[in-house]
């Protein structure tokens, strides 16, 4: 089963492909979450942004956004690059049933997506992916926590070195 707290964004233009996606990961216990297109997607992001940001909401963003290479009016490696842009903790996957090399050689680099999976997909393929891409993510996020914690105890311990340091000078 999957992280309950490990939420999933899809996206994509296909009602049936979203809807099959989203059947297959809910299924193995992942919050799933839809959009049909970049737009939608967007504002889903800075709606969850926002709630997030409300003391004591449990609401937060998803851990990894799925999204479809060709989308109608923005391509899938454009919106990963605003996501990665605005929110680069989250995880980023691009699925294609084009194998276009130019395409995700530009995803890798500009949207820095963690890995890409083929259509069709093979589901057990797909599950994988999405476990290893929130792995990620709770990896980077713990990094962070970790970073904030030991600036925390740095400062602690300077201002303890301050203080130390003016009673020695004052002891002389």
């Amino acid at each position: 089963m999957a992280d309950p707290t490990a939420t999933i964004l899809l996206v994509d233009d296909e009602p049936g492909v979203l809807q099959a996606l989203q059947r297959t990961l809910s299924r193995f216990g992942f919050s799933v979450l839809t959009a049909e297109s970049a737009e939608a997607a967007m504002a889903l992001l800075v709606h969850q942004e926002q709630e997030q940001a409300q003391v004591g909401n449990p609401a937060r963003l998803p851990q990894v956004v799925l999204s479809d290479h060709r989308l109608q009016h923005m391509d899938g490696v454009s919106f990963l690059t605003q996501v990665r842009a605005r929110w680069p903790a989250i995880q980023r996957v691009l699925i294609t049933g084009f194998a276009d090399l130019d395409a995700i050689e530009r995803a890798v680099n500009e949207a820095g997506i963690y890995r890409f999976v083929n259509k069709p997909w093979d589901n057990m393929n797909l599950l994988g992916t999405v476990r290893s891409a929130v792995e990620q993510w709770q990896a980077v996020d713990e990094n962070q926590r970790l970073v904030q914690q030991l600036t925390g105890h740095n400062l602690l311990l300077e201002e303890a070195v301050a203080d130390r340091t003016r009673e020695l000078l004052r002891s002389h």
